[in-house]
């Protein structure tokens, strides 16, 4: 009888088991969480950014996002999520004028991600910023060479040397050189497949 009372009771403790470390698992730890709710706050912020012809349907919650891209970006560096959206914040922030934002957004994520497939474009972002909006030739200049030193091979080392060749110019000037660049490839006499 004591046996099987004994029996009884480890085949109820078996049953329970799996549905014991279900529920466990399944709670997660508050910082799970609260990870899982920024991240949902996120994704519903990016999804009210843009309306169906792709503008921004107010500045509310354009300012809303980069307060939370960027928050997730600092707080949470090691999330699949944080790069992208980090980057993003940076964005909106140049596209709502906020110039000095943007670059400061940016130099968080140099600082969070030294280096990665996303440097060439986070250093374009910079140079342009501070040579187009805040008027330091300077500080731009250093993200510009840091493109061609650190990236030669990469695309947007072509933007890098634009960018420099361009420091200190207005917009107007600058289309000014695109205009006599693409008017120089006109110019250029087409080759043969012998002359290859």
């Amino acid at each position: 009888m004591k046996r099987m009372k004994k029996m009884k009771r480890n085949s109820i403790t078996f049953l329970l088991l799996p549905v014991m470390i279900v529920a466990m698992v399944g709670c997660g730890s508050p910082q799970q969480t609260a990870l899982e709710e920024e991240r949902a706050r996120i994704i519903e912020l990016n999804s009210l950014l843009y309306d169906k012809e792709g503008n921004l349907p107010g500045h509310k919650v354009a300012q809303e996002a980069i307060e939370a891209f960027r928050a997730f970006g600092n707080n949470h560096p090691d999330d699949s999520m944080a790069l992208p959206y980090h980057i993003k914040a940076g964005d909106l922030a140049f596209t709502l004028g906020q110039f000095r934002l943007s670059a400061d957004i940016f130099s968080e994520v140099v600082s969070l991600y030294p280096s990665g497939e996303h440097s060439p474009y986070v250093f374009i972002r910079l140079g342009s910023v501070y040579n187009d909006r805040l008027q330091d030739t300077a500080a731009a200049r250093v993200y510009f060479t840091k493109v061609l030193d650190e990236f030669p091979s990469d695309p947007l080392a072509e933007s890098a040397e634009f960018g420099i060749e361009t420091l200190g110019m207005d917009e107007e000037e600058q289309f000014k050189v695109i205009l006599k660049r693409s008017q120089m490839l006109a110019d250029e006499p087409e080759m043969d497949d012998s002359e290859q």
